[in-house]
């Protein structure tokens, strides 16, 4: 199901056609507070909310009053919940960072539990997680983790079955988070650290190289010759690189 935009807003262009990933146009309970809402898929990877009055439908119709869930959706729903921690959670198990925040961990990469901290909560059957990593000396809040999928969790098994290295990352392999990435991955970075320095409001008379070292990219223990291997790519290159 596609909609089109009539009411443009930050995040939405008037006149777009947008995919639709869950419609919620159905009160069944008869609530005074219903609004209509339609969940949109903006990339392939940032779904969010909106009011149905923004939209009309392709055809210019009324929706339908109904909930509808788009499978593409339901997939990623599902994925969400096969990957969720919770505490059976446990050592040899393998997980991977959401976010990119933490200092030490790369997103996206594959990580061994080394050991595993629960604290169940008497009240309710929440249970707060904690999660130590091969390599690590400290423990990780579970939240900035997902567990593998089950496809993911099964070439792993293979490969260990039929002796095969796990490509999997280790935590103080390196002493700058920076030195994780491939060289192509390290350029990818720095021309976006360069763009976000440029743009940024607060950088008053310090250099676009010398802000992005001191306050851009701090995670990543940058210094300025990290950036001489992309000072000279022209600018047709770097927007086909970052597109």
């Amino acid at each position: 199901m596609n909609v089109v935009c009539i009411r443009p807003t930050t995040k939405l262009i008037k006149g777009a056609t947008y995919k639709v990933a869950q419609l919620h146009n159905q009160n069944s309970r008869g609530s005074a507070y219903f609004r209509s809402t339609i969940r949109i898929f903006l990339t392939d990877n940032s779904i969010q909310t909106f009011q149905l009055k923004n939209f009309k439908t392709t055809d210019g119709s009324d929706f339908a009053q109904i909930n509808w869930i788009c499978p593409d959706y339901q997939l990623i729903l599902n994925e969400r919940e096969q990957t969720k921690i919770d505490k059976n959670l446990k050592s040899e198990d393998y997980v991977i960072p959401l976010y990119d925040s933490l200092k030490t961990l790369i997103k996206g990469r594959i990580y061994k539990v080394k050991e595993v901290r629960v604290s169940e909560n008497k009240y309710s059957s929440w249970a707060d997680v904690k999660i130590k990593l091969d390599g690590s000396h400290r423990y990780y809040s579970s939240w900035n983790f997902r567990k593998c999928t089950h496809q993911e969790s099964r070439e792993i098994g293979l490969k260990q079955i039929f002796d095969e290295k796990v490509e999997t990352e280790k935590v103080n392999r390196h002493k700058r988070k920076f030195d994780y990435y491939n060289d192509d991955e390290k350029k990818m970075l720095l021309i976006k650290f360069l763009v976000e320095s440029a743009n940024d409001r607060f950088r008053h008379q310090s250099s676009v190289i010398d802000w992005a070292v001191l306050k851009s990219a701090t995670k990543y223990k940058l210094t300025k010759e990290d950036f001489d291997v992309v000072l000279n790519i022209p600018i047709s290159e770097m927007i086909e690189m970052i597109k």
